[in-house]
């Protein structure tokens, strides 16, 4: 099971650094944070099925807390320091500001709202190599409600199937009903409504409830119906996002998350073991990959004989690099020091 979950995190993780290489090549690779974001759903649910296995205690909710500090903090910590030390090397000296801010809130887990206030538009490539953190600090808010969540719907597992069917159709209402809302009366929202919406933990939340309904859905027969609903749910969630007329992201949403139920129901390919080990060092390779791109690309401005090719294979390879330095004596030492599960 871990290895089908990690190959989907290789694939999801890859999409997003290709993207931010590559925007004009690779537009839709920002998909992989919503890929994400459904995979800490169905994830922190199994683990957290285990630990309210025996009943929901104040000491538990603060180890799995502490546990998410362990898994998200430490390596945080070394990529904003190290970023905003060379940002005064490579950033323009007007940009230091922002840098350090968002490496700040970052830290607190409030960075989704410093992205929303200096880097409205994520889509147009900025020069804040932190800008990134927004969806650790998104995930981290999420965290603060989940395990209630989690704990109630195991309470009323029995009653799953209705459960199941009445929140795709609220979702699905109310996606639709903002978009109604958003074209006709458009003054309502803020002119960057959109913006709001990308960095908002409020409709991330969503899809993370999409992981959290896989996790809980009974092994029958009948979870085809159920990818077929929370499909649904995926596809008009992009579509609020990026307008009707984008059936491109509706597509490879689709697929996005067509993809994870497929690999959870069927054993690891040999094929695909560097995807599986690329996502074992995700989050670390997430979390290296902009700086990374930001820095070289200030470089590359003052070589007059470089290709595309040239800078595509640095990047990977930098990123692969200091990814797996983040990840064998930061990320895994402090996963190794950290309470059991999680």
């Amino acid at each position: 099971m871990k290895s089908q979950i990690q190959v989907i995190r290789g694939l999801a993780v890859i999409s997003v650094v290709l993207f931010h290489v590559s925007p004009n090549i690779f537009p839709y690779g920002y998909l992989g944070v919503d890929v994400f974001f459904a995979i800490s759903g169905y994830v922190i649910t199994n683990q957290l099925k285990l630990e309210f296995e025996n009943g929901f205690t104040l000491k538990k909710l603060s180890d799995f807390w502490r546990r998410r500090l362990y898994r998200l903090l430490p390596s945080l910590s070394v990529v904003v320091g190290i970023t905003c030390v060379l940002s005064v090397i490579f950033i323009n000296v007007t940009d230091l500001d922002t840098v350090a801010f968002q490496g700040s809130m970052g830290l607190i887990f409030l960075g989704n709202l410093s992205a929303y206030i200096f880097s409205t538009d994520y889509f147009n490539h900025s020069a804040n190599p932190l800008v990134h953190t927004w969806s650790l600090s998104v995930e981290a808010q999420i965290y603060l409600i989940l395990p209630f969540l989690v704990f109630a719907l195991i309470k009323i597992r029995n009653f799953f199937h209705l459960w199941a069917s009445l929140f795709v159709g609220s979702v699905a209402f109310g996606l639709i009903l903002i978009n109604l809302v958003s074209l006709t009366q458009s003054d309502f929202f803020p002119e960057d409504w959109n913006s709001f919406l990308f960095y908002s933990p409020g409709l991330r939340f969503f899809e993370v409830l999409g992981g959290v309904a896989v996790a809980l859905l009974p092994k029958l027969a009948n979870r085809k119906i159920y990818l077929m609903q929370f499909s649904v749910m995926f596809v008009l969630t992009f579509v609020n996002f990026y307008g009707f007329n984008s059936w491109i992201n509706t597509m490879l949403g689709l697929t996005c998350v067509s993809l994870f139920f497929h690999l959870h129901f069927n054993r690891l390919s040999r094929t695909l073991y560097l995807f599986s080990w690329i996502g074992d060092r995700s989050y670390s390779i997430y979390l290296v990959h902009l700086p990374i791109i930001v820095f070289l690309d200030s470089l590359f401005i003052h070589v007059s004989h470089y290709s595309n090719v040239i800078r595509f294979v640095t990047i990977f390879l930098f990123v692969l690099f200091f990814g797996e330095i983040l990840f064998k004596y930061i990320e895994n030492k402090y996963r190794m020091k950290r309470p059991t599960r999680c």
